[in-house]
């Protein structure tokens, strides 16, 4: 894998005795964070509110949620229901809005979010795009430092940002973000347009930035479903296991962590079961490569950071 510092897959558990929150990373700022999530983009309701606690009941300890979802208040009543202590269970959201950017209403914001949520600190919040312009995307980080040094936020991050716009809000950061939340999936690993010139992990890898991927078996923003990729199909046959399985814990094994949702309980604790199996190191550069066979034309081969473990330069023009 010559697009990670090192060329290996992580070794990660592989012990059917792993809980899903316990396996965890540590952030660039000490904060130790669990690897797999529970997500709740789509969750609305009593469906956000069942699926959250069943969740907390087989074991995940770190929830995602946003402004946009228009959730939070499920997810904080879930939270407490549980009885499950608050500094157990790792707590992510967003800032969604753009217009919120500002300091005034960012503030206003994040204390709205706190009594939706149900608690007086949030363990990760991030921006979950860039704002309209570099100055106020900064305005907006500034707003975040000053709440993460009174204590209330425990670890900044953003999500949907590219290496051009990470560059740039490292460039003027005071605290710098730990995490990154972007799609990441066989087709768009990082990003939902790839830069074919670079990998976005390895990018964040050398920063000390940790990779957080939503969307790890939605086809979108592409059309191809992942879950129905023949290469994937016949690797969680292998392992018996299944298609959505074998996804995830090849973005785990990649150094991601992985944040799956769903409303139904059977595939609450099947993705709870990423800790149960491992992949080899040649069905992580087959499923890696992926990208390569969706990317790349009859005249070029794309993106340049992967290997080309599927033989194609033999079919392309002028290489090979």
């Amino acid at each position: 894998l010559d697009f990670l510092p090192g060329q290996r897959a992580l070794r990660i558990s592989a012990d059917p005795e792993t809980h899903p929150g316990e396996v965890e990373v540590r952030l660039a700022n000490g904060v130790e964070m669990p690897v797999l999530g529970f997500g709740t983009w789509q969750l609305l309701g009593s469906t956000c509110y069942e699926a959250t606690a069943h969740a907390l009941r087989v074991g995940y300890r770190h929830i995602d949620t946003a402004q946009a979802y228009g959730n939070e208040a499920e997810v904080g009543r879930a939270m407490l229901d549980s009885k499950i202590p608050r500094r157990e269970v790792f707590l992510v959201t967003k800032l969604s809005n753009p217009g919120e950017y500002q300091a005034p209403q960012l503030l206003a914001r994040f204390a709205s979010q706190l009594r939706d949520l149900q608690t007086d600190y949030i363990d990760l919040y991030m921006l979950h795009s860039p704002g309209p312009s570099k100055e106020i995307t900064l305005a907006a980080w500034r707003a975040m430092e000053d709440l993460y040094h009174q204590g209330r936020i425990r670890a900044l991050g953003v999500s949907n940002f590219g290496r051009e716009d990470l560059e740039s809000l490292l460039a003027h950061a005071s605290v710098p973000p730990v995490y990154v939340q972007n799609k990441f999936s066989i087709y768009s690993p990082g990003e939902q347009r790839i830069d074919t010139s670079r990998s976005l992990l390895g990018y964040l890898k050398e920063k000390g930035i940790v990779m957080m991927g939503y969307s790890v078996i939605n086809p979108w923003p592409s059309i191809l479903p992942p879950l129905q990729d023949p290469h994937v199909l016949a690797i969680a046959e292998r392992r018996q296991v299944s298609p959505s399985q074998v996804l995830h814990r090849w973005a785990l094994q990649l150094g991601a962590g992985v944040i799956p949702k769903s409303a139904t309980m059977q595939r609450i604790e099947e993705n709870a079961r990423l800790f149960h199996f491992s992949l080899s190191d040649l069905e992580m550069r087959l499923l890696s490569g992926i990208v390569m066979l969706s990317e790349s034309t009859v005249s070029t081969l794309a993106p340049k950071w992967i290997p080309d473990v599927y033989n194609l330069a033999t079919g392309v023009r002028g290489v090979g």
